[in-house]
Order: structure tokens, then C-alpha cells, then sequence
């Protein structure tokens, strides 16, 4: 996995799940697309 200012290599399996587990939970929470298209349009015409 490539971090922001370095390499990491996740080899350990408790490592490997936590990350998991916090995409996971990341990804929950993201926006569908058409969402995504909407809350961006919205924020370029407010600029």
C-alpha cells in the first residue's frame, strides 16, 4: 500500500485486517456517485 509520504508493506495479518477494516468503514460511509456528482456541483457553483 502506498502511503502519502512513504511505502507500507502490510505482512502481518492483524495489521492487514485493521487496515481492512478501516476502508471498510470508510467506504460505508462515502457517498453513491450520483451523490458525489451533486455535492461537487453544488460546491463549484457556490465558488
Amino acid at each position: 500500500m502506498q502511503g502519502m509520504s512513504n511505502d507500507l508493506f502490510l505482512d502481518d495479518a492483524e495489521n492487514i485486517r485493521r487496515y481492512t477494516e478501516a476502508f471498510n468503514h470508510l467506504r460505508n460511509l462515502a457517498t453513491d456517485p450520483p451523490a458525489t456528482t451533486r455535492l461537487l456541483t453544488s460546491l463549484a457553483k457556490a465558488f
